[in-house]
């Protein structure tokens, strides 16, 4: 199965090339109870494709379809997407970004300056 990721990676002709990852994220569907966690398999510059457990739908409770607005928080570097769903599958969720990424608000001291006495 790597050797076919690697051969779709090098024939590669989209628009905004998907790169393969293993990004732990929440995903937070619009009317769903909570927050899912999941992991982005790809990402692109205009969408993700993510990894969901199995039985998924039931977790969030609610009809969870195309069109409808989610937000993808990727834990690792804490930034959030605005996104649509656009393709459900039994344990996989494709999203469109809807907006530019919210990257996170670096707050207090820089990296490698010292606390000031």
């Amino acid at each position: 199965m790597a050797d076919r990721r690697e051969k779709n990676a090098t024939q590669e002709q989209r628009f905004a090339p998907r790169r393969p990852r293993r990004l732990p994220a929440l995903l937070e569907i619009e009317g769903a109870a909570g927050p899912l966690s999941c992991f982005i398999v790809d990402i692109s510059t205009t969408g993700a494709k993510v990894q969901l457990s199995p039985g998924w739908q039931s977790a969030a409770s609610c009809p969870c379809g195309p069109n409808t607005r989610a937000s993808l928080f990727e834990r690792v570097e804490k930034v959030r997407y605005h996104c649509v769903i656009v393709r459900t599958g039994a344990a996989q969720v494709a999203l469109k970004f809807s907006a530019p990424p919210l990257l996170p608000i670096i707050t207090g001291q820089r990296a490698g300056q010292r606390p000031s006495a």
